[in-house]
This record gives structure tokens, sequence and C-alpha cells, in this order.
């Protein structure tokens, strides 16, 4: 077969270089964890309220939302 192509990313005109040695991006990330945080907390004040799942909806749907809720549980009580 021979040798794999490699593959090339082309970056948009409008992409910004990195030249303030990322001060303005992790600026900005962390003001994105802190809404993150901030969210987190009000669903917490609200309580675990059970989500309805409509009695209609076929049971391989009703096993990928059960394993998303869980997968969800999980990461919230690691961070």
């Amino acid at each position: 077969h021979g040798e794999p192509v490699k593959k090339r990313v082309t970056f948009a005109d409008d992409t910004a270089d990195p030249c303030s040695d990322g001060k303005e991006y992790r600026k900005r990330r962390s003001t994105v964890g802190k809404r993150r945080g901030r969210r987190a907390r009000n669903e917490e004040e609200s309580g675990d309220r059970p989500v309805e799942i409509p009695a209609d909806m076929p049971p391989n749907r009703m096993a990928l939302y059960r394993g998303l809720r869980e997968e969800r549980a999980v990461r919230e009580t690691i961070h």
C-alpha cells in the first residue's frame, strides 16, 4: 500500500496567531469555567429532579438516555 497520505490542516484567514504567551486565551477560558461552575451550583440548589421519559420512547433510546444521565452524575461527583 505504501506510505499513508499525511493530512494537512488549514486554518481560516482570521485565525489569531498567539503572540502574547496565551494570556488572553487563559483569561477567556477561566471565565468560561466560572460560568460553568455557577450553572452547576444553580442545578445543585434546585435539587435533583427526575427527568420524565415519555412512555412511547423506544427501549434503545431509553437505555441511551439512562446511560447519559448516569455518566453525567458520575462526572459531577468527580468535579
